[in-house]
């Protein structure tokens, strides 16, 4: 009876196991593999445009023969300003206001400022860049917000007091660069 029972049992196995394979292959022909692709954007895609517009020079600033070229803006991406005068006597001073335009959709601050010349010249002239609404010094880590506007105020004068026998004239290349970086 026990060989019986072991008959039976290799029996069931065996048909299990072509059941399962039957079942198996038949899935395998009856199956289809299904596939999804596709593209997602989250957010808007950055914008970074920063630049300068709108320079407008001072009243009370040098003028006439003392401006070899006034200041200007003058590069397509409108990032460089150029500007050649003469500051004759002390107190002679050269004013004007430039927007700082963040039209992108990324928050900026200002990763670097370079005031070249202003140490070396520091006996003849003053050479400052502040915001024409606050007066406040422009430093790193400043921040321009995404869409906005800001207004530098640069200002050279001459502070030279020379002697009434000195006769000359120094030229002074004076440069100003300001960095902007995206903000952390």
């Amino acid at each position: 009876m026990e060989n019986n029972k072991k008959n039976y049992t290799g029996i069931a196995i065996l048909f299990l196991t072509i059941s399962i394979l039957i079942m198996s292959i038949g899935f395998a022909t009856r199956s289809q593999t299904l596939q999804i692709n596709g593209n997602t954007v989250i957010g808007e895609e950055p914008k970074w445009d920063i630049h300068f517009d709108n320079l407008n020079v001072l009243p009370g600033s040098v003028s006439g023969d003392a401006v070899t070229k006034a200041a200007e803006i003058t590069n397509a991406n409108s990032t460089i300003i150029n500007y050649d005068i003469r500051l004759k006597e002390k107190g002679d001073k050269y004013v004007f206001t430039v927007d700082v335009v963040n039209a992108g959709n990324i928050y900026a601050e200002i990763g670097s400022i370079e005031l070249i010349g202003t140490s070396e010249y520091d006996k003849y002239v003053t050479h400052k860049v502040t915001y024409a609404d606050t007066g406040e010094e422009v430093k790193v880590g400043d921040m321009l917000n995404k869409n906005s506007t800001t207004t530098y105020k640069v200002e050279i004068e001459n502070i030279y007091e020379k002697s009434q026998y000195e006769v000359g004239e120094y030229k002074l290349n004076l440069s100003f660069a300001v960095e902007y970086i995206q903000k952390q």
